[in-house]
């Protein structure tokens, strides 16, 4: 039986800046999670001269997909399903392709997230955005790194 998870539980992001809503599916084995959001006037990046969200936001999109699915395979692979959501950062994008204008206010939009590759923290994602009529929006890889204990990490890069 797959264990049900709830966005704050798989990222670290909070408040505004956590921006998908549900987590749809997953697939351990595939290495692979879906999760979803619906453009509200509310968002911190929604814009009202487009009446929606700017399309270069997809890009925050598919790293908190890719977020979502480093934090099942935390729970479910470490089997410690009370971990608390680690921090990672994306370091770049290859292959970006935004097909459209904007993400449309009211619509959901489905971002599926698929790992690649991964080994010592640095990781790669292959992720799409999609519509609620399974078109493909937008698809990038994207590299992340997650480092073992990211305040340590940002001390030793002089960063605080």
């Amino acid at each position: 039986m797959k264990k049900d998870f709830s966005i704050s539980e798989l990222i670290p992001h909070e408040g505004k800046m956590s921006l998908i809503d549900n987590l749809v599916s997953y697939d351990i084995e595939k290495k692979q999670a879906v999760v979803s959001l619906t453009v509200r006037e509310d968002d911190i990046f929604f814009e009202k001269s487009i009446s929606g969200v700017p399309n270069w936001v997809g890009i925050e999109y598919m790293a908190q997909a890719a977020a979502a699915l480093a934090g099942v395979q935390d729970k479910i692979i470490a089997g410690d399903e009370n971990s608390s959501a680690k921090p990672g950062l994306l370091l770049g994008t290859r292959k970006l392709n935004l097909d459209f204008e904007k993400f449309e206010l009211g619509k959901t939009y489905f971002i599926e997230a698929i790992n690649s590759y991964n080994e010592n923290g640095l990781a790669s994602f292959e992720c799409s955005i999609r519509d609620d009529a399974q078109n493909i929006l937008a698809e990038a890889s994207l590299t992340a790194y997650r480092p073992q204990d990211m305040d340590d990490f940002l001390k030793r890069e002089g960063v605080i």
